[in-house]
């Protein structure tokens, strides 16, 4: 099967327009969702979004002021405005709540699929998100560990 990639700013005007009848499915880019979402494999499925919920730490698909469309985890709410942030990142930006286009109600991740609501994801975004104030040791130390690891994969051909 032959995949068509198209820009967000040509493919968006469709995304709402499906939103606004229902669920769509999105194919995932980059790489500030690892490890749960991986580039080129995994597709979400967003939801227009309704009132945010009042808890948890939904992924959102916001507008950035600069014009790109983003997926990243609810880390915080604040009076003025909300503060997201890739599961794959440590510092959170500020988004205010009209830049949020939809919300992340399931993920197809190598061709399964999860509802938000699955055990297991819910167990790994509250594991995740406690782990938020280490993890930019965390990711360092996965880094560093995967450069050794291209490394010894070198030596070893």
């Amino acid at each position: 099967m032959n995949r068509v990639r198209i820009p967000m700013e040509e493919l968006m005007p469709l995304l709402l327009l499906q939103l606004s009848h229902g669920p769509a499915n999105l194919p995932v880019t980059g790489s500030s969702m690892h490890p749960l979402l991986r580039s080129g494999r995994d597709q979400v499925v967003l939801e227009k979004l309704q009132p945010l919920p009042h808890k948890g730490h939904p992924i959102l698909l916001y507008l950035r002021e600069n014009g790109d469309y983003v997926l990243h985890r609810l880390v915080r709410r604040k009076k003025d405005g909300l503060l997201c942030c890739g599961d794959n990142q440590w510092q959170p930006e500020p988004v205010r709540a009209d830049q949020v286009v939809a919300v992340v109600t399931g993920f197809f991740r190598k061709g399964k699929f999860y509802h938000v609501n699955h055990r297991g994801y819910r167990m790994y975004v509250w594991l995740w998100s406690a782990a938020f104030p280490v993890r930019r040791p965390f990711l360092a130390v996965r880094r560093w560990l995967g450069r050794l690891r291209k490394i010894r994969r070198r030596k070893t051909k």
